[in-house]
């Protein structure tokens, strides 16, 4: 009798599994959400009393620290959330299928089935793109105050950080073992956008 019910154990066990890494998933979002915010916030202050009537513009060299820090956390939570996402599709959900025999509904796989080219920058890139994009501009508004001795080591910090987050993003994204679709797109980009050569890899 106690036999009979380990198969009714182990799908307990793998359901409270998938609710637990769903939760940590919603709280990476959040948390992701409120950086986004604080960061293009104190972005805006910034650029507010840099570019007013009486603003200072070596101001704007603090912007690219900032905006790259956020960006370099960004992407590593997005990476673990991705990851969380691709052991839920890949080893969880089948396991739990199998148990239980029968085909059941996949978020995960609904999403990975539409990912197209239009959905990753728009889903995976926004966020981030908005951070480098105002790192670089910000750069580029303060580049002549920024050769100034007295602000050349803050003005190579910003540099050295939006380089450095650019190239982490992009490591990110088409690392072998990186699940994010932008990745996928890069690495196999004909069977990331084609279903036929994506069963065929399969």
């Amino acid at each position: 009798m106690e036999n009979e019910l380990l198969p009714e154990k182990a799908i307990d066990a793998a359901l409270h599994e998938f609710d637990a890494l769903r939760s940590l998933m919603a709280v990476r979002f959040q948390m992701l959400t409120g950086l986004l915010a604080g960061a293009l916030t104190a972005v805006g202050i910034i650029a507010g009393l840099a570019l007013g009537q009486h603003g200072n513009k070596h101001l704007l060299l603090l912007i690219p620290p900032v905006a790259s820090s956020v960006a370099i956390i960004h992407t590593e939570q997005r990476r673990r959330i991705n990851l969380q996402g691709r052991y839920i599709r890949d080893r969880l959900w089948p396991y739990v299928q199998e148990r239980v025999n029968a085909d059941l509904p996949s978020w995960e796989n609904y999403c990975e089935e539409k990912a197209g080219l239009l959905l990753v920058v728009y889903g995976e890139g926004q966020s981030l793109g908005l951070l480098l994009l105002v790192s670089v501009v910000a750069l580029a508004a303060g580049g002549k105050v920024g050769t100034n001795g007295d602000y050349e080591l803050l003005f190579g910090m910003g540099v050295f950080l939006t380089v450095a987050a650019t190239g982490f993003a992009v490591l990110s994204a088409v690392h072998r073992d990186s699940d994010t679709r932008a990745g996928r797109l890069i690495r196999h980009p004909i069977a990331s956008l084609h279903p036929r050569y994506r069963a065929r890899r399969k």
